[in-house]
């Protein structure tokens, strides 16, 4: 099987894990910043102190676990370069930013019809959110 046929079976990101000792930092960072919301959690993870599953409309698009302190065996630095989401209406994104008091770099890649504002987590972890410019 040839790596085009391989990559041609995923189709969008499914979810994002990331396991903290900065839950709760995380969670109303996620929800104010970004616009996610709580809803269900599986299995054995339904304690709301010990997980969260943050979701974007009916999907759950991010895990939040909690972890102890960082040990040596342990690191707290999370093993993530950034997590980028699709999204719509750039200047109500930069409201609700402003709003978190979250600060945020615009990028813009016109070649490519892309714009983002990019943000990062209480864990460091960068956060583009990438909107779609409609040809003129």
């Amino acid at each position: 099987m040839t790596e085009e046929r391989l990559v041609a079976n995923v189709r969008a990101l499914d979810h994002v894990n990331i396991m903290t000792a900065l839950f709760d930092e995380t969670l109303a960072f996620f929800t104010a910043a970004v616009g996610l919301h709580s809803g269900p959690t599986p299995g054995e993870r339904r304690d709301p102190s010990a997980a969260a599953w943050l979701y974007a409309g009916d999907v759950a698009v991010l895990h939040l676990v909690r972890r102890e302190e960082s040990t040596a065996d342990a690191p707290s630095a999370p093993a993530l370069d950034h997590i980028a989401f699709a999204c719509a209406d750039m200047a109500a994104a930069e409201m609700r930013l402003a709003a978190a008091g979250v600060p945020f770099e615009r990028r813009i890649f016109e070649e490519f019809g892309v714009r983002q504002l990019v943000i990062h987590d209480p864990n460091g972890i960068m956060i583009e959110l990438g909107f779609t410019v409609e040809p003129a």
